[in-house]
């Protein structure tokens, strides 16, 4: 692995770096993990199984472990208010590992998350995984409030959800998928905007807030630090994504706004023919930085609405 990352950073940055500082922090996790593991197991509980959310820390994952070892009840929960359209997503499928049952939004979710792993490199692990789902009364709330307003027809205040900026690498994303890439595309994004008098509104991703006023200060209205699901989505018309894999993608879906996606993901294709009713999805690539049509995105914004197809959310997400 580390050999892979010194390859990647002299074919992309034509230097040679010496990782051996992080090879030494990865033994010490592994390290860390194995040995924590090993001592609780020598341990018995009472208790019949556990509940894990936030289910990226390596201490849920853990604990999970532990539960689904000892033969007891290990149940996780979906990441956030999305399908699980992505075709062959690799993080969805590793974090299946640690538990015996996984809970998601909807039963066309479901679906979704039982092809995943079954077309996962993980798939002999995974054959035993109890996929479960729970009626969405949360987003069938948000769905029945927002399509009691008027659509607006004009589109005038934009919102960029941001990436996530952070320095983990979201591989699935593809070789760029680090936050400098997605955050210079987001710049590009906003400058233009702003550039075709647009008001400009920059949601930052909760993960890592450093910085960002620092960066996008000067180039939007307003960066909006509090939650999305707590705001105040009155004054906005239209949302744009760069990526899908965010709680706030199917929230927004639920909305009556305008949703523009620019699209470098790999999805299901009946996921992706719905979606294409409710979105409108502009092909992005990647060559030495993201490229995705503008003036297809100022093409959509010149567009009067006046209704929304709801389709993919009746289908997939309530």
């Amino acid at each position: 692995i580390i050999n892979s990352l010194i390859n990647d950073i002299k074919k992309e940055f034509k230097i040679k770096i010496d990782l051996s500082d992080l090879l030494n922090v990865w033994i010490h996790r592994c390290t860390t993990i194995s040995s924590t593991l090993t001592q609780m197991l020598k341990k018995n509980t009472s208790f019949d199984g556990v509940l894990c959310n936030d289910i990226y820390l390596p201490s849920t994952r853990i604990l999970g472990a532990y539960f689904k070892i000892k033969k007891k009840k290990s149940i996780s929960f979906d990441h956030g208010n999305h399908a699980n359209a992505r075709k062959k997503h690799v993080p969805l499928t590793y974090q299946f590992l640690p538990y015996n049952t996984f809970v998601t939004i909807s039963k066309n979710s479901k679906n979704s998350v039982r092809t995943n792993a079954d077309i996962s490199f993980m798939h002999k692990s995974l054959k035993n995984l109890k996929i479960e789902y729970i009626k969405n009364n949360y987003l069938r709330r948000i769905f029945n409030k927002y399509t009691k307003l008027k659509i607006k027809p004009k589109n005038k205040n934009i919102m960029i959800m941001g990436w996530p900026m952070n320095s983990r690498k979201y591989y699935d994303e593809g070789p760029p998928a680090f936050f400098w890439s997605k955050m210079l595309f987001e710049l590009e994004i906003i400058k233009f905007l702003k550039k075709n008098k647009f008001n400009v509104y920059y949601k930052p991703h909760p993960e890592r807030l450093d910085g960002i006023e620092k960066i996008y200060k000067n180039v939007v209205d307003k960066i909006f630090y509090e939650k999305f699901e707590n705001q105040n989505l009155e004054k906005i018309d239209t949302i744009i994504f760069t990526y899908t894999c965010t709680s706030t993608f199917g929230y927004s879906l639920c909305t009556n706004k305008k949703i523009i996606l620019f699209f470098n993901e790999n999805y299901f294709t009946d996921h992706m023919k719905l979606l294409k009713k409710r979105v409108k999805v502009i092909p992005c690539k990647y060559k030495k930085k993201y490229i995705g049509s503008f003036d297809e995105l100022l093409k959509e914004l010149k567009k009067n609405r006046t209704k929304i197809n709801y389709e993919y959310v009746k289908k997939y997400l309530i």
